[in-house]
Parts: C-alpha cells; structure tokens; sequence
C-alpha cells in the first residue's frame, strides 16, 4: 500500500501543478478554517478509494487513480454540503480566487444598465403571460435592486498572428444555477481564449435561490446585447460572436438561443454546450444509469433550510396584475402536474420546469433556427442522454420529425462523446481527452469566424457525431447510438407530466445501487 500513497502524492502534486489552483492572496485564519472544515474529505475516503481502485477497478474502465479519487472528492463534498446552507455554499466559493494562467490578461467588465433594461423588456415580450403565476415571483423589479452585472474579458496574449481571429466568446458559467462566478471557472476560460485564438467575456450572472428565472437569462441576455450594439463600446459583429457554457450554464445558453430566435434578434455565429443542462426535470435515462460513474448528487442538489429558500420572501405580484390571466384557461396540457411536492430545482418553481427559457428540451420547435452547435458530453456522465436528444431533434433526424414550413430550418449540431468522462470534465484533471475537447473548441470557433468557404456547411440540419477515446483517438460516430424506438421512448419520458414518477425512478435507482 505504500507504494499506492506514493503514487497518489505525486499524482495530487501533479494535479495541483496542473490547476495552479488558488485564493489570490492568503485567506484570513479563520476563513480557512472554515473553507478546510467545509471542503476536507473524512479521513477514510482516501484509503477507501484507493482499496476499491486496486481490488475492485475505478468506476469507469479508463479512469486513473488521481481521476478516480478527484471524482470520489467531488462527490463527498457535494453530499456532505447538504448539511450547509445555500449561502454557506455561495460564500465559499465567492472566496476562490483563481489566478489568471501565464500570458493571459483579464480586464474587468461592468454592463451599463441600460442593457439590462432592453434585456427585460425583451424578456417580458417573450415570456407568455399565462406562465406569471408558474414562474412564482415579480422578476421585473430585480434588476434594478441588484449589484451590477459584471464579467472579464480575458484574452491569451501568446496567440500568434496566423492564429489570432475576431471571434468573442460570450461565456455563461455553470454551478447548478446557484454557485460560481467568473473567477471560479478562469482555469476553463482562460483554456478557451487560447483554444480559439479569439476573446472571452465571461460574466457574472445573477444566482438562484436569491435570483431565479429569469434573472439569470436576463444577464446573459444584457451581455450579448452589449456586445452587438453597433453604438456601444465593443460593436462586435454578432457572427464573430459564439455563446458558451457548461452545465446550467450551457442551458442558459441554449435557453438565449431560443430567446433570440423568438424574438427575431440578430444570431450569435454558433453555441457550445459543454454537458448542457437542458432539461430540469430530469426526465431521460442516462440519470439513472450513470449514477455510479458521475458526481452530481443521486437526488439532486439540497441543502439545509435558510433565508435563501424562503421563496415567499421573493416580490411578488400584485393580485390586480395577475386577476386577468386568472380567467385564461391554458391550452397547455402538457405542464407539470400540481402533486404537493418541495420545489426540485433552485432555478425554477416545479410548475415551470417545463418552460422552455427553464428546460430548453421542451422546446417547441425542437431547436430549430439556431446557428451552429457544438455539443460536447461525456459518455458516463448522467446529463448525457439530453444532448444526445438534443442533438437529433435539432438536426431534424428523429422519429415523429416531419418538414415544416414555418421558416425554421433545422440546426448543424456537432456532438462529441467522450468515453468514461463524467460531467464537465474539462474541469476536472488535465487529461488527453480535455485537451482534445479544447482544440475541438477552437477549431468549431475558427470555423465559424474565418472566412474560409471549404468550412462553411453546404445545407441545414447536418449532424457530425464524433467519439473520442481516452487516448485521444477521435472514431466517427458514437457506440449504442439510439434507434428509432429509444428515440421515441425518450420523447415519451419527456412528454409526462409528473414530477414525483422521475423522483421515484431516481430513487428506485439509487437503492438497487446500495443493495
């Protein structure tokens, strides 16, 4: 064994070298206390991991040990958080101050106001009225009581002149909606600039439980119209510019997508969803099958009762404001059922989870009209069924798909499959497959910003599929692709209206890996 515990030190320190991960200047003693206490494993995990690593294999065939024991991390922090508060949480990762790689610069950014305005009224253009009562509070007042919006656009200052393009890429961070900033994901944004040889903007969007939708979609809405506004500061070419996110940050990016399809606004020149979150009522199978090989929380994120979940406290609308709508009777049989449960999500009262600004799957239009996707998913990770969904249904290319006339043609979607990775891993360890998902990025970008018409697609609705293995080895295609009727299954499984039937899946799930 103490060959193992060697082996793990110098794979930790190798880690660490990597991540250059930490908190600026030196936290306060008591504020490292606190963060140890928070964040420090029990003193059996290690050993515990390394025992089942050696005797029984890692959950995924492929993953190393260091892999293995930074996923058993993950997931022990983020089930022991449960015991913490929401704004626990929010504090310690507020206090991660992440330093800025070699030969990267970062400017701090504030969106003027003004823009957060033309977002709201965008906003509340777009959303139908009917959903004021599903979405549970006075959002049109928000903005105006909250702290700016902010961001940084970073730039990688070692690009050589061939490499370097137009392209900015407008970055939604995730953090399941309630945590994260800017700062926190500098390790992946900063990746990126250098990937694409172009600029990040990553901003700070507002969090639930404080801010839920659409507080958050209203941000990163003000911060594309900043940016394209031919009388403002940047006055970038929207074509030039590609929307970017990972977890719910990619659902909020698909979720900007829709919004500006909708509303007719000029179209960014593509997404990348990096394991998109796009369908908050978890309603697809990878859920239940990748429970062992993923970190995300068997039962979904919770925490111990605070201020911050007390959504009575939220502005609320006036009754007068809201007694008209209370005579239109909704044609929409599909939402959520009224069955007497707790909120599921922080984001979004259970009765709009199946908007599609909150869970851009139940899109009507089947993601449709939208520029270029590249979609990026690891194969044991348990949002990997959504992206797959999404990708056939934005392409056109499933089973109940039909021409339409509407004018919306179908989407060019890349999806990447990455073997034995779980959710966001181009966060986690530097790996062969993380880099290869970076020079994927780049490359998707530079297609889309450099003029070059060998890359420019030849018609609509094309879906490239890709798989790459742990060596970096890139196969067309993807392993156990969906047919006809796994396909139609999924669409059924999305179509139901009860929340409290996935619960009891979930949990069914969770108990026969116990047992």
């Amino acid at each position: 064994m103490s060959l193992a515990y060697k082996k793990l030190a110098a794979n930790i320190a190798y880690a660490a070298k990597l991540s250059r991960l930490g908190f600026g200047s030196p936290p306060k003693l008591s504020t490292a206390k606190t963060i140890l206490e928070t964040v420090w494993p029990s003193s059996s995990l290690v050993p515990r991991v390394i025992h089942d690593h050696y005797t029984k294999g890692p959950p995924a065939k492929s993953w190393s040990l260091e892999f293995h024991l930074a996923i058993a991390f993950m997931r022990d922090l983020l089930a022991r958080s449960k015991y913490q508060t929401v704004e626990h949480m929010q504090w310690i990762t507020s206090q991660i101050d992440v330093p800025l790689p070699p030969f990267t610069t970062g400017k701090p950014i504030v969106v003027p106001a003004i823009y957060r305005s033309r977002a709201g009224s965008i906003l509340e253009n777009a959303i139908d009225r009917q959903h004021y009562h599903d979405i549970g509070w006075n959002w049109r007042e928000d903005k105006d009581k909250a702290l700016d919006l902010s961001g940084e656009w970073l730039n990688y200052d070692g690009i050589t002149p061939e490499n370097k393009n137009e392209s900015v890429v407008l970055y939604v961070h995730g953090g399941a909606g309630y945590l994260g900033s800017a700062t926190t994901h500098r390790l992946l944004t900063s990746s990126i600039a250098k990937a694409t040889g172009g600029s990040v903007y990553a901003i700070n969007q507002r969090l639930a439980p404080q801010h839920p939708f659409p507080a958050p979609l209203e941000d990163a809405l003000a911060s594309y119209l900043q940016l394209i506004d031919q009388d403002g500061d940047y006055r970038i070419d929207p074509k030039n510019v590609i929307v970017a996110g990972e977890s719910h940050g990619g659902g909020l990016i698909m979720a900007l997508l829709l919004l500006l399809r909708d509303k007719q606004l000029p179209m960014p020149g593509g997404g990348m969803g990096l394991s998109p979150w796009i369908d908050m009522t978890h309603s697809l199978p990878s859920i239940m099958s990748n429970i062992s090989t993923d970190y995300l929380p068997a039962s979904g994120f919770s925490h111990k009762y605070s201020q911050a979940l007390d959504y009575d406290k939220l502005p609320q609308f006036q009754a007068a404001a809201l007694e008209p709508l209370e005579k239109v009777v909704s044609k929409d049989d599909s939402k959520i059922l009224n069955e007497d449960l707790d909120r599921v999500q922080f984001y979004a009262p259970n009765a709009a989870l199946k908007m599609r600004y909150v869970s851009p799957i139940f899109d009507e239009l089947g993601f449709r009209g939208l520029p270029p996707l590249l979609l990026q998913v690891g194969t044991a990770e348990r949002l990997r069924d959504e992206s797959i969904y999404a990708a056939y249904k934005a392409t056109n290319q499933y089973p109940s798909a039909t021409v339409s006339n509407d004018g919306y043609f179908p989407t060019n979607v890349k999806l990447e499959m990455y073997v034995d990775q779980p959710h966001v891993f181009q966060m986690i360890l530097s790996t062969v497959q993380r880099t290869i998902a970076l020079k994927q990025m780049g490359k998707f970008v530079r297609s889309l910003v450099v003029k070059d018409v060998e890359n420019q697609p030849a018609k609509y609705g094309q879906l490239e599929i890709c798989t790459i293995q742990p060596d970096g080895k890139i196969v067309d295609g993807m392993t156990n692709a969906p047919d006809a009727n796994v396909l139609k299954s999924w669409e059924q499984r999305l179509q139901r209206t009860s929340l409290r039937e996935r619960l009891e899946e979930v949990h069914k799930a969770v108990q026969s890996l116990e047992h």
